[in-house]
């Protein structure tokens, strides 16, 4: 999904990501920091279904991909990687 992340651009840290209900976060675990992508969903189909979603109490459920419902558009993953690279120091390797 993210091919090239760079660093945290508070701390160098290596990010890591999420992606459920209805958004795609890239955050560090060292420093804390964290950056959410909200709306980037469609409601037509793509190659980027949504099979999973968070429940009140933090745990996680699980949607069948026949009663899908929502898509991440096909270039949500590529606009939130932009956008968190626009502010690192560099692509790590």
């Amino acid at each position: 999904m993210f091919e090239n992340l760079s660093a945290c651009p508070f701390c160098g840290g290596i990010p890591f990501t999420d992606s459920w209900d209805r958004g795609i976060t890239i955050g560090c675990e060292p420093c804390g920091y964290r950056r959410p992508f909200p709306g980037l969903l469609q409601t037509t189909e793509s190659p980027s279904p949504i099979t999973e979603y968070a429940n009140g109490d933090g745990s996680r459920r699980s949607v069948a991909l026949t009663d899908v419902k929502e898509w991440y558009h096909a270039d949500a993953y590529k606009k939130a990687e932009a956008a968190w690279n626009a502010r690192s120091g560099g692509v790590l390797s």
